[in-house]
């Protein structure tokens, strides 16, 4: 029998936790580096992946987050049989580990009450998941679960006579629904079999493998292959922009199940695949994934005569020369601005109340900021999905709003208010929160400090990269 101190498990899950938020995995960055190449140069999707792969070699190279979004703590961790585990309980030293982590590298703190919304401010509790398994040491992986992919998962209770064909119906139909939301290129884990609930672990535990690989049960591995086949023909692409490479992996793991069911989950991952893993069997933990080596990285070249530069706050002459598709450098004022600090500004304009800003000749990025590090005027600061803010935005537009900044497709009403008030909405590349935190020079909030990262900032930026994603006149790269 082996024995196991939480102590020694607090720290090791302490490291895993600023390895992974910091750091793609080597895996990653080759599939990453393999989709860029399968793209067209100068195609929108080629800049997309080109400025991921860029973002990753400024978060490893400056100790900052890959993506603003940290995630909700999840943490595997496989004990064997064999080891007594001593100390503080499991659950309370895990939880420490994730709340020290994260203040310490400045992560945001995502997690919530479901109902108030009010924020636990230390990222806690985390998602623990413990098994017992063979042997005589503990492994822990580390998988912080970003939601803007969380939330475009499916779980389906199909009929046993959808067989495998049911199977992948299902898989490709989670991709196609979530288009552009979850900043694809993606990855899917996938549960077969199992109950309602072991069926969505499965599909969470499949992410934690690296991309590329496959199910050693032959049958299995084929509907891995199939799925991914036909998930890229779709043409979604990166970041919804069209394109070869829609997924980089499709990962299954399976379970018998009952005779009268064929429960099939799907679990999405965005590209910013950020696990790690150690096993403790003394007081060193070895840690088992290699991180991305930034050598690999397709650097984008910013500033070059193709990328118009641009000067917020914006003019009705600037917004009536672009066009859908260009990428841009934006320099200038802007406010951000989430689901929250939407949703509170038009209580207070229902209510008759003046805002603490002005909207009028605005441009807002839909994001939320990790705290900012030493020396810097921003932590990792990428986009959010802007589809939650569409019941929000014809209203902001009418006001004066001119331009909007986020990730993914708008709605048809979000659409029309863009032309019929001469505005303009860009993509912002979801998962770059490294390289646009980068860009803000300076930062203050200027409204809602209780929201902490949901409060309005203003922000001084320069050579911030975007695509036009839909302009003024109606052109939409989605479509």
């Amino acid at each position: 029998m082996r024995t196991i101190h939480t102590d020694t498990i607090e720290r090791t899950l302490y490291q895993l936790c600023g390895r992974a938020c910091l750091h793609l995995t080597d895996a990653c960055t080759r599939a990453m580096q393999k989709a860029a190449l399968a793209e067209a140069e100068g195609s929108a999707a080629r800049f997309a992946l080109d400025t991921l792969l860029s973002n990753a070699q400024t978060a490893a190279a400056e100790n900052m987050a890959v993506c603003q979004d940290t995630g909700y703590a999840v943490v595997l961790a496989e004990i064997g049989q064999d080891v007594h585990i001593e100390g503080k309980p499991l659950a309370e030293a895990v939880d420490s580990a994730v709340a020290k982590a994260y203040a310490d590298f400045r992560f945001r703190k995502s997690v919530c009450d479901p109902i108030t919304r009010a924020n636990t401010a230390n990222n806690t509790p985390a998602a623990l998941h413990m098994e017992i398994v063979p042997g005589d040491k503990v492994r822990l992986t580390f998988l912080p679960k970003g939601f803007g992919s969380e939330n475009m998962s499916r779980l389906y209770m199909l009929t046993p006579a959808k067989g495998v064909a049911g199977i992948i119906d299902a898989i490709v139909e989670t991709v196609r629904l979530a288009g552009s939301k979850p900043c694809p290129p993606v990855i899917c884990g996938v549960g077969i079999g199992g109950t309602f609930d072991t069926c969505a672990f499965l599909a969470k535990k499949a992410l934690t493998r690296e991309p590329g690989t496959h199910h050693p049960r032959e049958d299995v591995a084929a509907i891995e292959r199939e799925a991914l086949e036909r998930i890229n023909a779709l043409g979604i692409g990166a970041q919804g922009f069209g394109g070869n490479v829609t997924a980089l992996g499709v990962q299954c793991e399976i379970l018998p199940t009952h005779i009268a069911g064929l429960p099939v989950a799907v679990n999405i991952q965005c590209h910013c695949m950020r696990c790690e893993k150690a096993e403790i069997r003394g007081g060193t933990p070895t840690f088992l994934i290699i991180l991305s080596n930034i050598v690999l990285c397709i650097l984008i070249k910013q500033g070059e005569p193709e990328m118009k530069k641009i000067t917020l706050p914006l003019t009705d002459e600037t917004i009536e020369a672009l066009r859908a598709g260009e990428s841009v450098l934006l320099s200038g004022s802007l406010l951000t601005g989430r689901d929250c600090a939407h949703k509170r500004i038009c209580a207070m304009l229902d209510a008759g109340e003046e805002l603490p800003f002005h909207l009028r000749g605005e441009t807002i990025y839909y994001a939320g900021p990790c705290p900012a590090p030493d020396g810097k005027a921003c932590g990792s600061c990428g986009p959010t999905t802007s589809a939650r803010m569409d019941a929000f935005a014809p209203r902001l537009l009418d006001l004066g709003l001119k331009g909007m900044i986020g990730k993914g497709e708008r709605s048809k009403e979000v659409c029309e208010a863009i032309v019929r008030d001469h505005s303009v909405y860009f993509a912002a590349i979801g998962g770059a929160g490294a390289l646009y935190g980068n860009a803000v020079q300076k930062s203050e909030i200027v409204a809602f400090p209780d929201l902490l990262s949901e409060a309005v900032y203003r922000f001084t930026v320069k050579d911030f990269p975007c695509i036009v994603a839909i302009d003024c006149k109606g052109g939409n790269v989605y479509r």
